[in-house]
């Protein structure tokens, strides 16, 4: 699961809480360009992501990037 979010107390939270569920941390840095931020969700095999309103723009780009085919990236 990935975690984009900037350095809060919230962290903490998303943290303990996919490690509860048993699922694997993926921490990104929230000043990624959208384009890189989609690299690693692909690659990394992440099902979803964890943000915070301050990154959600570029995450609904990378949301978008998803529903493209993949050659008009």
């Amino acid at each position: 699961m990935i975690i984009c979010m900037p350095n809060c107390p919230e962290v903490l939270f998303a943290y303990q809480g996919v490690t509860l569920a048993g699922a694997i941390i993926v921490p990104i840095m929230f000043t990624l360009h959208p384009k890189e931020i989609y690299y690693i969700f692909r690659n990394s095999g992440s099902k979803s992501i964890i943000t915070s309103s301050y990154v959600l723009q570029n995450v609904e780009r990378v949301l978008a990037l998803e529903a493209l085919p993949e050659r008009q990236m």
